[in-house]
């Protein structure tokens, strides 16, 4: 997923919610992911997550 404001922007906060729940039980989970920020021209990593 690519967010592109077409502008310089300031977020707050952002959430990412992995999967859903089924009766307490995490369905359909991405085993990795990496959050980058382009800024001045580079991709900067924020976070990311991988359970294998």
């Amino acid at each position: 997923m690519e967010l592109d404001y077409g502008r310089e922007v300031e977020l707050g906060a952002s959430q990412i919610v992995n999967g859903w729940n089924v009766r307490e039980t995490w369905k359909k989970l991405i085993a990795w992911y990496r959050l980058e920020n382009y800024q001045n021209g580079k991709w900067f990593q924020v976070a990311s997550f991988d359970s294998v």
